[in-house]
């Protein structure tokens, strides 16, 4: 005999301090693949997904990408790695202002580390290779196991855009054994890699609140 599962969508209002205050508190009902949706200050609408979480934490990646291309670094080098490139740089200084201050406020500075051991401190960030993957296909950036949730190819194709197409995104690894390599996202959710830092692709928000 066939069963039927019947899940229900339930769509509630919440501040983003109340939410910081759940997640701390344990994360009540909030699982892994609830959206929250929000709007940046100049108007692009962002379905924030939850990607990881743990006791205290929760990890938040957008669905798709913001619509601005930005290069990796404009000298077309990857030397310094994502702590010391372009794209941090306007993560810092241009995404993360254009978010609401209410959603500015909750968002944990964290320590992350990339390729070689070095650390660095940020609020946005951008997934690595192996958080995005499991294996390391062009990088050494092995520090971190995959995210299950990026275990499904589905979910690691962003579009240009909230209601866009499908288009590559900077992941925060670069290529081993070279000077200008980058690794991306291409647009079947499949690991890549660019010639050089100074070619423009989107960025996803990605942040974690603890």
């Amino acid at each position: 005999m066939a069963k039927l599962v019947q899940t229900t969508v339930k769509e509630t209002e919440i501040t983003w301090k109340g939410l910081a205050n759940l997640i701390k508190g344990g994360g009540g009902t909030l699982k892994v693949g609830d959206i929250i949706t929000e709007q940046t200050k100049d108007g692009e609408e962002l379905d924030l997904v939850v990607v990881d979480m743990g006791p205290g934490w929760a990890r938040f990646e957008s669905k798709d990408c913001l619509p601005a291309e930005v290069p990796y670094n404009q000298n077309g080098r990857n030397a310094g790695g994502f702590a010391e490139s372009g794209v941090k740089w306007h993560l810092d200084n241009v995404v993360f202002t254009s978010l609401p201050e209410d959603l500015q406020a909750v968002i944990s500075e964290v320590e992350r580390v990339q390729e070689g051991g070095k650390t660095y401190r940020c609020q946005l960030f951008l997934p690595t290779e192996s958080e995005m993957f499991g294996d390391c296909s062009y990088s050494g950036d092995d520090t971190y196991p995959q995210i299950e949730y990026y275990k499904d190819r589905r979910h690691r194709i962003k579009c240009n855009r909230k209601g866009g197409t499908p288009d590559w995104y900077w992941l925060a690894s670069v290529a081993g054994g070279s000077s200008t390599y980058c690794v991306y996202v291409g647009t079947y959710g499949h690991s890549d890699y660019w010639y050089s830092a100074s070619y423009e692709l989107c960025v996803p928000v990605c942040f974690i609140i603890k």
